[in-house]
């Protein structure tokens, strides 16, 4: 395209965009020009480009904007094609030079209350032989954002918005006595937003915590698990945590959507605040749980065969020496013993702390089998050592 061309472009859009525009004099006087030389014509150009949008800014005055529209006589579905919505421009409001990484508040000398609650939904899994305590729950949390606020009229009257967990500050609630790596923390679940900075966050979690198994009385045991939740950096100074008041008056740590064990049911619970440390006080939320253990597997499979095998060890007594059938019985009654024992010694924990006592019983009746057992065949040898001698 010639220099030639190009000016009679430009002088043509000047024309179509300001019909109604007063041209400055030397803008006419450079569209009256016969020539204008080729190396100074972009210098030209961009200096006409110039006055130009000048021009046009300074008679701006008489051009109207449009009034604003009431946003209650707007339906969504209009505001579609422009791409965004109401939950969208607050959602911009709020993240709008939001820092994660710092508590929410404005003085840094206040002290940002967590109210802490938890909801039971299933035992997993109590693996007595590690003791651990495998447990499915929501791990409620809510505290306040001084940060966040905003006037539901000017959002369509939203005042509860539903965000991702990256978005926003979130306390760094851990459970101490966790049995498995840390690594594996709560589901980055999304938390609700409230008008006034109320925040709401549950997230579901698997938890694996250490429980302490007394396995005395097996297996008419009652097991106490502790879960201990508390901040990992935060002190009492930044960051104190409270037990969370329900507003229908339950308690804190609720069964709310429990599903039923088919080895455990839960006798009681209840939850406990409780401050540790030294140089720091960390607060420490403490859930209770009170286990028994359903006996019912048991007795059929293991206290009722184990009353059966006494009735043969006292049988065995009432043998006479002289029948071979003797030895047999006590034999077979022994290994039978043993099999229990192993039975019950695989599903107790390797520790010396305490012994069942349903093991002390097997123990003791397989010693009194082995003790028929080898007096049958003492009996047995002095009575036929005398018949030889005779003869």
């Amino acid at each position: 395209m010639t220099r030639k061309m190009e000016k009679k472009i430009f002088y043509t859009l000047i024309d179509v965009l300001t019909p109604n525009t007063t041209i400055p004099s030397f803008i006419v006087w450079q569209k009256n020009a016969p020539q204008i030389s080729n190396g100074c014509f972009d210098c030209y150009l961009r200096m006409l480009l110039l006055v130009t949008l000048f021009s046009i800014v300074l008679t701006s005055d008489s051009i109207e904007l449009p009034s604003v529209p009431d946003r209650s006589l707007i339906d969504d579905a209009d505001l579609k094609p422009f791409g965004i919505n109401d939950e969208q421009r607050l959602f911009r409001h709020i993240i709008t030079d939001y820092d994660t990484s710092v508590r929410p508040v404005y003085n840094a000398s206040k002290v940002v209350n967590i109210f802490m609650g938890l909801t039971l939904t299933h035992i997993f899994n109590i693996d007595e032989r590690n003791q651990v305590l495998e447990l499915n729950v929501w791990v409620e949390q809510s505290w306040n954002d001084e940060r966040v606020f905003w006037e539901p009229e000017e959002y369509g009257n939203i005042s509860k918005l539903t965000v991702g967990a990256d978005y926003i500050w979130k306390p760094d609630i851990v459970l101490y006595n966790n049995a498995r790596d840390f690594s594996r923390g709560f589901v980055d679940t999304n938390l609700h937003i409230m008008n006034d900075g109320n925040v709401q966050w549950a997230p579901p979690a698997k938890v694996y915590s250490i429980c302490r198994m007394r396995t005395e009385f097996f297996p008419f045991d009652d097991q106490i698990c502790l879960l201990e939740f508390g901040s990992w950096v935060y002190d009492k100074s930044q960051l104190d945590i409270q037990i969370l008041e329900r507003y229908d008056g339950k308690d804190p740590f609720t069964q709310d959507s429990f599903s039923e064990n088919g080895e455990w049911e839960i006798v009681a619970n209840r939850t406990r605040k409780l401050l540790r440390g030294r140089n720091s006080i960390y607060p420490t939320i403490i859930f209770e749980l009170h286990l028994r253990r359903r006996v019912l597997y048991f007795v059929f499979n293991i206290i009722v065969p184990c009353i059966m095998l006494s009735v043969l060890t006292m049988v065995q007594f009432v043998l006479p020496c002289e029948s071979c059938e003797k030895i047999t019985l006590g034999l077979t009654v022994l290994l039978a013993y043993s099999v229990f024992s192993f039975n019950i010694a695989e599903s107790m924990p390797e520790t010396s702390e305490a012994v069942p006592l349903i093991a002390i019983y097997l123990t003791s009746i397989m010693g009194i089998s082995a003790l028929s057992v080898c007096f049958s065949v003492g009996v047995l040898n002095m009575r036929h050592g005398a018949e030889n001698q005779h003869k």
